[in-house]
């Protein structure tokens, strides 16, 4: 999990920290980086709907992947 700001902000996530699915096949097979099909960016927004609601913008600039 990362923690966003309202600054620019540089995060590197390391290939070793990447998890599969939880569910179906996932559950069951190891992780194997060579088999990434796709990769999903998800916020979690339930303490802002606490409060009423809020909107928000999320910008991914110069993401690169790098090889191991």
């Amino acid at each position: 999990m990362i923690t966003i700001t309202s600054e620019w902000t540089r995060f590197i996530v390391r290939w070793e920290d990447f998890v599969g699915p939880t569910w179906g096949l996932g559950s069951t097979l190891a992780f194997n980086p060579n088999r990434i099909r796709d990769i999903a960016f998800a916020f979690n927004h339930d303490q802002l709907l606490d409060d009423g609601g809020a909107s928000f913008d999320v910008w991914i600039d110069e993401l690169a992947f790098e090889p191991l």
